[in-house]
């Protein structure tokens, strides 16, 4: 066998060492950036008692998501210094359902305006009672078709809970009394208007409930209906 000489070894392993691939840099770990912050919606995603443009599936920022729903504490938004803020900047108003009904009556108004100079009669008071079930049917079926059809309340009290048809019974029923009563106070009001007894303009004034002819009164009735029987929702 012959020998390799010194010389020829070294040559081998220089040649070995340099088919060594070099050991490739590191690669880049991409650095995460912070979320940025969501932007603060304007007060007009509150315009006539939304959230954030929306009626259904978004709580409000005082509900507390960890606490089973009716168990958040009303205490920051029906304070005595909160409800009295609401009312000086119009909050109470503007940023509630106090303008979505302020402005359904309006319309309901300009569209069956009453007839003040004629004395109400059975077909007349037929009339409205059939306006007047029409306007609370198409709003209450709007909310029943919405939460007990089509599920879009995310927070129910009971969830596993539907009223049976004995309970729509008598809910309906209670209901059209309390439309039947709305009735009569308006033809009540429009009879006194025939006799003279109440000017146009009181008389269509009288003919507005307390919470369409100052909505400010539900804000201090729930601020002291908070302070007596201490709400949570």
């Amino acid at each position: 066998m012959c020998r390799k000489s010194p010389r020829t070894r070294s040559r081998s392993r220089s040649r070995s060492r340099s088919r060594v691939p070099a050991p490739s840099a590191p690669a880049a770990v991409p650095t995460s950036k912070s979320p940025t912050p969501p932007e603060p919606l304007s007060k007009l995603s509150q315009l006539g008692g939304l959230n954030q443009y929306k009626l259904f599936g978004v709580s409000e920022s005082w509900v507390d998501l960890s606490l089973p729903p009716g168990m958040s504490s009303l205490a920051p938004i029906y304070s005595l210094p909160e409800t009295l803020k609401s009312i000086r900047n119009l909050d109470y108003f503007i940023f509630s359902p106090n303008l979505t009904w302020f402005l359904m009556s309006l319309l309901y108004y300009v569209l069956f305006p009453y007839q003040t100079n004629t004395a109400p009669t059975l077909a007349t008071t037929r009339s409205r009672l059939l306006i007047n079930t029409a306007l609370c049917g198409a709003y209450t079926g709007f909310f029943y078709v919405s939460l007990y059809v089509n599920s879009w309340g995310t927070r129910k009290f009971f969830p596993n809970s539907v009223p049976l048809p004995a309970n729509m019974r008598h809910n309906i029923w209670y209901w059209f009394l309390g439309v039947a009563m709305w009735t009569v106070m308006e033809v009540s009001v429009l009879r006194e208007c025939d006799l003279r007894c109440l000017p146009p303009c009181a008389a269509i004034a009288s003919l507005r409930s307390p919470i369409r002819a100052d909505p400010s009164q539900p804000s201090m009735h729930f601020h002291c209906v908070y302070r007596n029987i201490r709400i949570e929702n």
